[in-house]
């Protein structure tokens, strides 16, 4: 039996991996770790052959032995404390409770042939352009919240140079979905369409013309279950849909679909913003059946649940 190991599993990007996983008859014999601190909701949707582990990440000898015994052949990294306006106390936070406990696991995944899927960011790690960002590029993060990835990025490339560590680094673009909590501060799309049922005010800061590409959550679950299989592919891929939409465009189609006005206000434009989020995918497209779905589809597959 395959078993694999989902740090971070009990998060939003978690959940998804885990229902679409037990909605494929291949995946649903796959034995599934979740290292998560919320324990509800395995057993609230009934998903199969998934046990939780209430560990952290730092808690690296626990982690390590849980890979031992339980003969782990693939981590898919999902932790992150930080979001895209994080500021530098934040970033040392994540040192100390992330990447340093990362290194140490990674290190102990490439001596033992453990495969490692990190989920890193493809809209924070670029230079700031309008241009289709492509894998080759340097990196040159935005924001805390990217230099945080490209740590971690740098120490898979170096695992696998010196220890031939089996990696696949994905940088998905704005990622939204199921199980995205309305109640939380990240993300523009769960934000709007939060305030706009509570009739609450929305803070677009700049003038809304800033550009992101929007993912589907079950695009980055199929991408990371398809990834899983492919033993002989290693490095960085870019995941998008391709769906490029201004801030404005994306609260005016949520306004539509919900058919009740939405309250804007504008703020200064923050320095931790990109203007423009656009992935060449390329790449990732020569090795998996890569079919993502555009934001018109996904907005109407998350609001009806809420209307």
């Amino acid at each position: 039996m395959h078993n694999i190991l989902i740090l971070g599993g009990g998060g939003f990007i978690g959940k998804n991996i885990l229902r679409y996983m037990d909605q494929v008859d291949f995946f649903k014999n796959y034995k599934k770790f979740i290292t998560s601190t919320k324990k509800s909701f395995i057993s609230e949707d009934g998903l199969t052959n998934c046990e939780i582990c209430n560990i952290k990440l730092e808690q690296v000898d626990k982690i390590k032995n849980l890979i031992e015994v339980n003969h782990i052949k693939t981590i898919v990294h999902l932790v992150s404390g930080m979001i895209p306006s994080s500021n530098e106390n934040d970033f040392k936070e994540e040192k100390r409770a992330v990447i340093r406990p990362t290194h140490e696991i990674f290190s102990f995944a490439a001596k033992n042939r453990v495969k490692v899927i990190f989920i890193s960011s493809g809209g924070t790690i670029y230079k700031n352009n309008l241009l289709d960002h492509k894998e080759i590029e340097d990196l040159n993060p935005i924001n805390f919240y990217g230099k945080s990835k490209v740590a971690i990025e740098k120490n898979l490339k170096d695992l696998h140079n010196s220890f031939n560590l089996r990696y696949i680094t994905l940088r998905p673009s704005n990622v939204y979905g199921n199980f995205y909590s309305l109640n939380s501060n990240q993300g523009l799309i769960p934000n709007t369409i939060n305030n706009i049922l509570k009739k609450e005010p929305i803070t677009i800061w700049g003038d809304g013309s800033d550009k992101r590409d929007y993912l589907y959550a079950e695009d980055l679950a199929s991408t990371i279950c398809q990834m899983i299989l492919k033993e002989e592919i290693y490095g960085e891929f870019n995941v998008a849909s391709s769906s490029v939409h201004s801030v404005l465009e994306v609260i005016r189609l949520i306004e539509s679909k919900i058919n009740i006005p939405a309250n804007i206000i504008f703020q200064k434009r923050r320095d931790v913003d990109a203007s423009c989020n656009s992935l060449d995918t390329s790449k990732i497209q020569r090795v998996i059946d890569f079919k993502p779905h555009n934001l018109d589809y996904g907005l109407d597959k998350i609001i009806k649940k809420f209307l």
